[in-house]
């Protein structure tokens, strides 16, 4: 599996990939992911895929990811996050 490193700066301490996993995981053990952005505090782009147990870097550029990213994003919705209509159908 990848590295996940803690990094410290003034802000506080962050979850760091350094490499990345060169193993496709199964989808269904994902459970959520989160964006790591060059451009921000860690050195290289990355997808941290959280599964029940662990947590693991993967490269945003691969197919099985980027399917992975998809799927989650498409995911169902939660109730009450519906947006109401403004006004009934009938007019009224």
């Amino acid at each position: 599996f990848a590295s996940l490193f803690y990094v410290n700066t003034a802000e506080g301490l962050f979850d760091c990939c350094y490499t990345y996993t060169r193993k496709p995981l199964p989808r269904k053990q994902i459970k959520g992911y989160v964006m790591q952005n060059s451009y921000e505090v860690c050195d290289i782009d990355a997808v941290i895929l959280i599964t029940k147990k662990f947590k693991v870097c993967a490269n945003p550029k691969d197919k099985w990811v980027m399917k992975i990213i998809k799927a989650k994003s498409k995911g169902p919705k939660s109730p009450g996050k519906h947006v109401k209509p403004t006004s009934d159908s009938s007019g009224n």
